[in-house]
């Protein structure tokens, strides 16, 4: 595995003998699996002492945050910076100063500077989703292809609804969901918003720039999916903290962090039946005579 944007960092104190876990130490990124080439990987932040002994695998390791996926460096959740932050301050608060910068390869133990600048990091807004299905509703495969079928005729019946494609439009056999030039959920194994075809399981993030779309349909797709009680889709802030979506004051503060307009959110809600139609009544033409006296 490969230890990657490893921010170095090195104590000397003449006063006083250099203990071996006090040596060079390491706060950096490191790489799990990898999804697709290019696109997201899986990471952990750890923090890495006794770094001269990482060939013989005598270092030692500590995971600082849970694994999550990302789809490049510069694109890292918000929370994962801020602890990385944190601990970097923590290690100059006892006397450690930065080194540089480095990728490390944990089974040669070779170390490699980075001379490329940093990308700026803008946070944004994300949000994760997660689709488990009911075991018993995937292990025998006559049921796993009515599964298939009733996942994919749901989701085009909400894309319908929303505009998204015609009574009479076929979608490719590799999409399942799809917002032109702006989000799309693939049928496809071991990525990062898609559906494996093998497990039926699937997860996937949202970021403002995807449009309230996708989260109006997976919303759709959690409710009809509990309704039949064959599963679930499940939503999850980036810091891993549960978000339940089961009314429209639920997506308030989502709608204020995506920075999403209400009324157009509202519209759209309504034409998947998830919340009821808002009647404008200064639009009606009602036939009664104004002046009653």
């Amino acid at each position: 595995m490969m230890l990657l944007d490893c921010h170095r960092f090195r104590r000397t104190d003449n006063n006083t003998p250099e203990l071996p876990l006090e040596n060079d130490q390491v706060v950096a990124l490191e790489q799990l699996s990898v999804l697709s080439s290019p696109g997201p990987a899986q990471y952990q932040l750890v923090l890495i002492t006794r770094l001269k002994r990482i060939a013989q695998k005598g270092h030692l390791k500590q995971a600082m945050s849970k694994p999550f996926y990302a789809a490049s460096l510069a694109a890292l959740p918000e929370s994962v910076l801020e602890v990385r932050k944190a601990l970097i301050a923590a290690l100059e608060q006892k006397g450690f100063f930065f080194l540089d910068k480095v990728r490390i390869n944990t089974l040669t133990g070779a170390i490699d500077p980075i001379d490329e600048p940093v990308p700026i990091q803008t946070p944004q807004a994300r949000l994760t989703w997660q689709l488990p299905l009911n075991p018993e509703f995937t292990m025998q495969a006559h049921v796993k292809t009515f599964m298939a079928g009733w996942l994919r005729e749901t989701m085009h019946g909400a894309m319908q609804r929303l505009g998204l494609l015609t009574e009479n439009e076929v979608l490719p056999a590799s999409l399942f969901f799809r917002v032109p030039d702006q989000y799309e959920i693939l049928w496809e194994s071991r990525r990062l918003d898609a559906i494996n075809p093998d497990t039926l399981a699937a997860v996937g993030e949202l970021i403002p720039a995807h449009g309230h779309l996708p989260l109006l349909a997976l919303w759709f797709l959690d409710k009809e999916l509990r309704a039949s009680r064959y599963g679930k889709v499940g939503f999850a802030s980036e810091t891993g903290e549960r978000v339940s979506i089961t009314t429209f004051d639920d997506l308030k503060p989502l709608m204020a962090e995506f920075g999403f307009d209400p009324i157009t959110v509202r519209k759209d809600a309504a034409r998947l039946e998830l919340v009821a139609e808002v009647i404008d009544l200064t639009s009606l033409d009602v036939d009664i005579d104004d002046d009653y006296f």
